[in-house]
């Protein structure tokens, strides 16, 4: 009998501990599910977020005004030459001509003032604006001074729109361009 009793004493320790065991395990998994119960809702939270900022920042935004594409089109309509009258302050008048050559956002060219070609300096393009400078030389008494016009202008259908500051302080000249019958989206500058 005690021999039945030891292999029944194993048994029941063997099982026992199993039971320990087992309810140790439980434990843990208990303690685990403690742990990861506010876990879960946060790694949730969180990758809602990252997915929400990925969407929000890599969509695929509508034509840009000021972009490439959307100048494009504006830059063959510029591109060329364009000629009017201007009726000066001082009561002069005269057919200026301007050569326009406009590179993605930036404006090249040249301008007439006063019948005499000058460069355009600082040319940009935003939208359907345009802004640029040039530098004449003005000679009172044997002194060479030289000053700077400011042109901002606008196409506008067919005609350019422009307004026309000095850095002397006279008052603006406003007067409108149109696209000469020479010109063409690919013509060359007149010769000087």
């Amino acid at each position: 009998m005690s021999r039945q009793r030891f292999s029944c004493d194993k048994i029941c320790n063997f099982t026992a501990t199993r039971i320990v065991k087992s309810d140790v395990h439980i434990e843990w998994r208990k303690k685990l599910m403690r742990r990861l119960i506010w876990k879960v809702p946060l790694i949730v939270a969180l990758v809602s977020f990252a997915v929400w900022w990925q969407l929000k920042h890599n969509t695929v935004p509508g034509p840009d005004p000021e972009s490439p594409v959307a100048n494009s089109h504006l830059s063959s309509m510029l591109a060329g030459s364009w000629s009017g009258e201007i009726a000066y302050g001082s009561g002069a008048r005269h057919r200026e001509h301007f050569f326009f050559q406009p590179e993605g956002d930036r404006l090249y060219g040249t301008a007439s003032f006063l019948g005499t070609k000058r460069g355009i300096e600082d040319g940009k393009i935003t939208g359907a604006q345009l802004s640029f400078a040039v530098r004449v030389d003005e000679v009172v008494d044997q002194i060479v001074r030289e000053h700077q016009l400011r042109y901002e202008a606008k196409l506008e259908g067919k005609e350019v729109h422009v307004k026309l500051f000095d850095d002397r302080g006279n008052p603006q000249v406003q007067f409108r361009l149109a696209k000469t019958e020479e010109s063409g989206s690919g013509s060359a500058p007149p010769s000087r």
